[in-house]
């Protein structure tokens, strides 16, 4: 494991983690530089959380997993209605659509019941599609059920802190990798009772990470690591089992051993939270370093081997992506676009244009090209094409263009 550790510190993958091993009646901590104790973006880690919250908050007003989302909030008017069960697990026919809740200028009211209906679904059966907007709607009917925001469940009811616009003064500074090194991240914004935040918006410490997972290896939460859905059979090792996702938690089988875990990641920090139910082991990672899970899931299967006394895998040349990401040439010379005016799509929200500038969602961070819009803060260079009364956005290679029409 140390070795393991002074590779990642030597070749500069991660800038800095606080991990900690769990073992029966015992634990190991795991650390270097900035990270010991100190606070972290979870990011999707957030979403088993919620899950649970949904659950428990069913389970006191007498509802199943099959009861359907528009039961508990009448008001929601989606395509389709479909169960919680299908919700929890990423089985809503919703598609992707990550463009929708990146920038957002609406309450989490206003985005579940007028912008969500308006987005696209898929016909047919659901399969699986990881969605955060599935998972914001989850928060959603947990306050629906409890009269109580879904900011003050997590603070009541977990040990997460879910964050505000001055969160990174808590946390240590983040990082990518790229191929000249590792360069530091400017902070993303974060906004209180952010629509999204039940999804992927909340801080902690490995150490408060790792006695909730000592308390779901006490009071494992049976149904909510079952196998609902199939994400893939191929496996980059043949010791792994194909992976399947339950109630806010992705499961396979390690050894042929259940391995129930969740990973996450924004924009300069990682984390993991795995655990072997079957051995009352568990293992959790935070890092301050963008895309970097496949090193956390190395450092969690390295320890598992060793608990179990089992041959060590290279596990860091099975699972690890190079993952540099390439610097960019920034759009430093933008065009002036041509219309003054408020372009709207339901499920988007607005693209305003004054001057030459447009403005999306409240966000200065959108740029004009000619044939295309550009996002700084994401490296995105997006085709888009103006007509005369809309912009058609091509988010998607193998969907519609979105289209944001004028508004007189």
């Amino acid at each position: 494991m140390k070795n393991l550790l002074t590779t990642f510190k030597d070749r500069k993958l991660l800038k800095s983690i606080d991990a900690v091993g769990i073992r029966p009646n015992a634990s190991t901590s795991y650390s270097y530089g900035q990270a010991h104790n100190r606070s972290f973006p979870i990011a999707s880690v957030t979403k088993p959380f919620t899950a649970s919250l949904l659950i428990e908050l069913m389970d006191e007003a007498g509802l199943h997993l099959s009861t359907k989302i528009d039961t508990i909030d009448p008001k929601l008017k989606l395509p389709y209605s479909f169960s919680v069960e299908d919700l929890l697990c990423h089985r809503s026919r919703l598609l992707p659509h990550p463009w929708a809740w990146i920038y957002l200028d609406c309450s989490r009211k206003e985005f579940i019941h007028h912008r969500l209906p308006s987005l696209p679904f898929e016909k047919g059966p659901g399969t699986f599609r990881y969605s955060n907007i599935m998972y914001a709607l989850a928060g959603w009917l947990c306050e629906k059920l409890s009269g109580q925001s879904w900011e003050r469940l997590i603070s009541e009811k977990t040990s997460l802190k879910h964050m505000d616009k001055n969160w990174h003064k808590h946390c240590p500074p983040a990082y990518q990798r790229t191929d000249k090194g590792l360069v530091q991240m400017p902070p993303f914004s974060a906004e209180k009772n952010h629509p999204i935040a039940p999804a992927s918006e909340c801080m902690s410490t490995a150490q408060d990470l790792a006695i909730w997972a000592e308390t779901l290896l006490a009071q494992p939460p049976c149904e909510a690591w079952e196998e609902k859905i199939l994400i893939k059979k191929q496996r980059p090792s043949n010791i792994l089992g194909p992976l399947h996702y339950g109630l806010g938690w992705r499961i396979e089988t390690l050894h042929g051993l259940k391995h129930v875990w969740h990973s996450g990641t924004c924009s300069g920090y990682s984390s993991l939270v795995s655990i072997l139910p079957e051995k009352q082991l568990g293992f959790v990672a935070l890092t301050n370093t963008n895309n970097s899970v496949d090193l956390l899931t190395s450092l969690a299967f390295t320890h598992y081997e060793k608990e179990l006394g089992l041959e060590n895998q290279d596990w860091l040349k099975i699972l690890f992506r190079e993952g540099k990401k390439k610097s960019r040439k920034r759009i430093t010379n933008p065009s002036a676009f041509p219309l003054d005016g408020k372009f709207v799509n339901k499920g988007y929200g607005n693209i305003t244009a004054k001057n030459g500038i447009l403005n999306y969602n409240g966000s200065d961070q959108i740029q004009w090209l000619g044939k295309a819009v550009y996002f700084p803060s994401y490296e995105a260079t997006i085709p888009a094409t103006l007509k005369k009364n809309s912009i058609h956005v091509q988010f998607y290679k193998d969907q519609k263009p979105i289209v944001f029409r004028s508004s007189k």
